[in-house]
């Protein structure tokens, strides 16, 4: 080898070390070994029956879910009922996270692990878990995740209790809502499409129309169509989804948001017999507009045709557009048979106190009207 290869080879070996040297020293490594190995909050593996209200603050934001004879609600959602798995989630999680590692005592530094409220308000989470009694059982602050602690996909996080100046690694990170609807299941009902016989719009009105089919495989048509018309297809298959895919993006209870008299009425018939009425109405114009509706299910044993379809293969599903949220009604997951009573009945519990904002995208179909609904000449 002549002397400028060797230099060459050289300089190439001292820079790949350099570059590994760097690598390894700016990574982010798992912890190897555990400087420590306690409970977080001790108290609360010792009285987490006890546990009746969960508090979490970030920022100018208040999340509050409270246990009740009917279980757990949000209050911040008018009382809306919790999804019990999240707040289950939440309170093993705390019970059970341990530190592994003491960090910085020096308050100047929270806020760099996001540990710090005021200087840190979109990272620092306080949580307060109460008895029926409203006293306090734990209370903490969350702050950053620190990614990949035992390896990749499993982090921990940074944790301080309010009443000490001294920070900790966690074992675990624990997923705190950021808005109260976080905490609650925000689908208003899971319908497959298979199951749908007939939609109504404007219920009652000179203007309803009704869509409709016979047997679940069938398409949908438009009743009353003239010799020269014809119904879009898509659209009718948008309308007929429409409920089944919305989720609601803000919920009030009906005695603080009272249904408009004139709210418009939709209405959903399944070949099982479940009815579903939908009040909806727009508020506000343009890209600022809101639509909110007001849903009631019961169930009419006279009305049902033919049973759901179960198994059978399914209809191709309608193309999904931007706006259509939560789980359609051509959701490809199979849900559980359930009687139809009882599965109205509990459609109904969940409606029957409160109203639903729900995207433009899907609560302006339910206000179409016979024009929209018809395809348009070419040209």
């Amino acid at each position: 080898m002549t002397r400028r290869g060797f230099l060459a080879l050289l300089v190439l070996t001292l820079i790949s070390a350099a570059l590994a040297g760097w690598a390894l020293a700016t990574r982010e490594r798992p912890v190897a070994s555990l400087q420590l190995d306690e409970p977080f909050l001790p108290q609360l593996a010792e009285r987490l029956g006890e546990v009746a209200e969960l508090v979490v603050r970030k920022g100018g934001t208040t999340i509050t879910a409270r246990r009740t004879e009917d279980g757990w609600v949000v209050v911040e959602a008018g009382d809306f009922p919790a999804d019990p798995e999240r707040i289950r989630e939440i309170v093993l999680g705390l019970a059970a996270m341990r530190l592994v590692e003491a960090k910085t005592a020096d308050p100047e530094r929270f806020a760099r692990l996001g540990l710090d409220p005021e200087a840190s308000p979109e990272d620092a989470r306080i949580v307060e878990l109460r008895d029926a009694g409203g006293s306090v059982i734990a209370r903490a602050i969350l702050g950053k995740r620190k990614w990949s602690l035992y390896g990749p996909g499993k982090s921990g996080m940074y944790v301080r209790r309010p009443d000490e100046n001294r920070t900790w690694l966690a074992d675990r990170a624990v997923d705190l809502p950021d808005e109260p609807l976080n905490l609650v299941d925000r689908n208003l009902a899971f319908v497959p499409r298979d199951d749908i016989r007939e939609v109504r719009l404007h219920v009652g009105t000179p203007e309803e129309l009704v869509i409709t089919r016979t047997a679940p495989k069938e398409p949908f048509t438009l009743a009353g169509l003239g010799p020269d018309e014809a119904a879009d297809e898509a659209k009718l298959n948008r309308v007929v989804a429409a409920f089944g895919a919305m989720a609601a993006e803000e919920i009030a209870r009906r005695e603080e948001k009272p249904v408009p008299e004139d709210a418009d009425r939709a209405r959903y018939l399944l070949f099982d017999g479940t009815v579903i009425d939908v009040r909806v109405w727009k508020e506000g114009d343009g890209e600022d507009a809101a639509y909110w509706v007001a849903p009631e299910a019961r169930f009419d044993p006279t009305l049902a045709a033919k049973p759901a379809s179960s198994g059978a293969e399914k209809a191709p599903a309608p193309a999904k557009e931007e706006g259509d949220a939560g789980r359609g009604a051509d959701a490809g997951a199979e849900e559980e048979k359930t009687d139809p009573a009882t599965r109205a009945a509990e459609w109904q519990r969940r409606y029957a106190h409160w109203v639903f904002r729900v995207s433009r995208f899907l609560g302006e179909r339910l206000l179409w009207t016979r024009d929209d609904l018809l395809e348009k000449p070419a040209g």
